[in-house]
């Protein structure tokens, strides 16, 4: 219960960068009021191959060094509060998310905790201990495996991203940065109206952060976030394929087109460079043909860190989603 009257008051006063430092370090203390096995971290390598998956225990990080591939870029995924540690569908994204060792050599998949309470608002406010939880596992893989910040890739979804963006922050004290924080519909209930007010991601998070917005309206996160976002369909719920009342009200307040910012991701990785958005002042000007002279940029995995401010695409229904 500590856990959650600590986090709350984050909701309330206005917090500076250097007191969401001070605030993630005394969650680290905290944080042991969640469960030990709440937390699971899997590890991936192009040598083990795609269907080997090893569990690396959070405390025996040094167990990875047994399958580490030297000198290239880590990707690290964590996942939204829709899914819980051992749900079918996170059974599922680690299957999926290996998709990223085709073009990397090490993958780090997090499963997080968020589910210990069926209602929203306590996994956002777990969002600062979590966060404290990776710093910790991240911080010990960099001591143990003398990897370069640099060459470390971040990849979240949902309330995943906002956990990645204030783990960053913990690193910093290194004064170094990650290359790379990828946010996938970063969720917007519980951040968006405190902003200012509860840590959340932000461009100051990593050397280049890319957003992706694919649910605006119902769990995303409606405003731009990093140095590039990207607005497939304009970033509104419900997203193509997403329309049926029946599949919109079930859902989990849109989780079809908040999950869409995922597979677009993933279909970025098998199709190279296909998924073409247009810079633009808004959807709307988009839609009207206002913007076909302005620069494009690549979504997904080929993005390119000279891309700067928002960009607008429409996508197929499903796989390859391109309309290029």
């Amino acid at each position: 219960m500590r856990i959650y009257v600590i986090i709350l008051v984050l909701f309330l006063v206005h917090t500076s960068r250097s007191e969401v430092v001070e605030k993630i370090v005394e969650a680290v203390v905290m944080v042991q009021s969640i469960p030990a096995d709440g937390f699971k971290f899997y590890y991936l390598n192009s040598n083990l191959g795609k269907g080997n998956i090893i569990e690396i225990k959070y405390g025996d990080e040094q167990s990875i060094m047994q399958h580490w591939i030297k000198d290239a870029p880590l990707k690290l995924t964590t996942h939204g509060w829709d899914t819980s540690v051992d749900s079918k569908s996170n059974k599922q994204s680690l299957h999926m998310w290996p998709s990223v060792v085709s073009i990397s050599s090490r993958w780090i998949g997090v499963l997080l905790p968020w589910i210990l309470s069926s209602k929203y608002p306590k996994p956002a406010a777990l969002t600062v201990p979590v966060s404290a939880v990776i710093a910790t596992f991240l911080e010990r893989v960099v001591d143990i495996t003398k990897i370069n910040l640099n060459d470390i890739h971040l990849i979240g979804y949902g309330l995943g991203a906002h956990a990645l963006g204030s783990c960053v922050v913990v690193i910093l004290k290194r004064e170094k940065w990650p290359e790379l924080l990828v946010s996938l519909n970063a969720a917007g209930p519980g951040f968006q109206n405190f902003k200012g007010k509860v840590p959340q991601l932000s461009a100051d998070d990593a050397l280049f952060v890319d957003c992706i917005h694919t649910a605006e309206g119902t769990v995303g996160y409606a405003d731009s976030l990093g140095h590039v976002d990207f607005f497939a369909n304009g970033g509104e719920a419900p997203q193509p394929e997403c329309k049926s009342i029946i599949e919109f009200v079930t859902a989990k307040f849109g989780n079809c087109s908040h999950r869409r910012a995922v597979e677009l991701y993933i279909d970025s990785i098998y199709n190279r460079r296909s998924l073409i958005g247009v810079s633009c002042s808004s959807w709307d000007d988009f839609k009207d043909d206002k913007c076909k002279t302005n620069p494009t940029a690549f979504m997904g995995h080929d993005t390119e860190p000279s891309a700067k401010g928002n960009y607008y695409l429409k996508t197929q229904d499903s796989s390859p989603f391109s309309k290029n």
